[in-house]
């Protein structure tokens, strides 16, 4: 399973890459560069903020229960459909399957699906 951050933290790291920035591209001093430093340390705060919430509300690797349905035999010609179910988590969950298919058989694109709170997820692939 691999986790990914949100949207949200990125964002904040980008921001506080450009707030770091700043003093170095308006080549401020004084007063100015320490209203840049006050910004930086407080997004720098509000990044290891968003951080915590991310690591928080991710769920727990052992925690995630999947199970797939996939058919005992392929007939030529007509597609077979594999089904991830998912039991239920605390927080939402988007999740993203890549079957991994043998050489000789047509690849499959990664399939992707929001899976919310506390609700079963069905991912058909």
């Amino acid at each position: 399973m691999t986790v990914t951050p949100s949207p949200l933290l990125v964002r904040a790291l980008v921001l506080l890459a450009a707030l770091g920035a700043l003093p170095a591209v308006l080549h401020a001093g004084g007063a100015a560069a320490g209203g840049a430093v006050v910004a930086f340390a407080v997004a720098a705060m509000a990044l290891a903020a968003a951080a915590a919430i991310d690591v928080a509300l991710a769920p727990r690797a052992r925690r995630v229960e999947a199970r797939a349905d996939v058919p005992s035999t392929l007939a030529l010609g007509v597609p077979g459909r594999m089904v991830v179910a998912l039991a239920p988590l605390r927080s939402a969950l988007r999740v993203e399957v890549v079957a991994d298919l043998d050489p000789d058989l047509e690849p499959v694109d990664p399939v992707g699906a929001a899976v919310a709170a506390g609700t079963a997820g069905r991912v058909e692939v």
